[in-house]
């Protein structure tokens, strides 16, 4: 839809650059403050230009350390496969599945999507030709009411990839002011889908009447036997929307098992400010 392939590799030149070269956005300069943390957290950011100061940092330290590997959050999840702990405070509330049905933390284990995917021959991708709202599966969580809230948002492309229903996003396009403001739209705004190539996502979540921009690797939680995820996610296997936000939202609320219990309405306003 967006004119974006999603199964090529991101060049170093792309949409983001445009929009810097037209508009100067100028976040590679940018000095954050203790404001730009969202509760502290140093990949939960208060405003664009900080999150994107942010990635941009990011970006230049595994372009320095010249690794294969992608990023990882150093602030929320496991480091690694051995870190049951962190890996407990993913999860639950107080590291141990509060009943029945919940899985055991030394039976789940992160793992990458790339890695998820090649195991089945694919390449993952946020989304495949657009989303819909039969991509949407619950897992073993009580958060229905963010998975109806994802299908429900799911009806109208541009609020979950940004952009406007029919852009088409080229790489020698104009960029003016009203074409930069569609890149910064959505759940996953397009001015972020660059950093996919690290394993970095930028998910947009509206919490307490502001924006906050949730960074999130690519790690999901997946059965350590089966492979398989155990919480949301797509139909598709080689498609990771639905799991990428629903982790970016338990990041932000702390854990997993937080997001058990909602509204549908508070889900969709917390996907699109509405």
């Amino acid at each position: 839809m967006y004119g974006i392939d999603w199964g090529e590799e991101v060049q170093k030149t792309d949409l983001e650059d445009i929009v810097e070269q037209y508009i100067n956005v100028s976040y590679q300069d940018y000095k954050l403050k203790k404001d730009d943390y969202f509760e502290g957290c140093k990949t939960m950011l208060t405003s664009e230009k900080a999150a994107l100061a942010v990635c941009h940092q990011i970006q230049m330290e595994q372009e320095r350390l010249c690794t294969e590997l992608n990023w990882i959050d150093p602030d929320w999840g496991p480091k690694r496969k051995s870190d049951l702990e962190r890996c407990k405070k993913a999860l639950y509330k107080t590291g141990e599945p509060p009943n029945k049905g919940f899985p055991d933390p030394k039976d789940v284990e992160f793992v990458s999507v790339v890695e998820l995917c090649a195991s089945k021959g694919k390449v993952p991708k946020f989304a495949e030709g657009g989303v819909s709202s039969n991509d949407c599966k619950q897992g073993n969580l009580g958060d229905c009411w963010l998975i109806s809230a994802l299908a429900t948002v799911a009806n109208r492309d541009e609020l979950l990839l940004g952009g406007k229903s029919g852009m088409q996003l080229e790489a020698d396009m104009i960029v003016d002011q009203e074409v930069s403001s569609l890149l910064s739209k959505g759940v996953y705004p397009p001015i972020f889908h660059r950093y996919r190539r690290f394993g970095l996502y930028v998910i947009s979540l509206f919490i307490n009447f502001n924006w906050i921009y949730v960074l999130v690797d690519d790690r999901i939680p997946v059965n350590a036997q089966t492979r398989k995820p155990i919480f949301g996610r797509c139909r598709a296997i080689d498609e990771i929307w639905v799991s990428i936000i629903e982790k970016a939202q338990a990041k932000l609320y702390g854990c997993y098992e937080n997001l058990t219990s909602g509204y549908v309405d508070e889900g969709v306003q917390s996907l699109t400010g509405f």
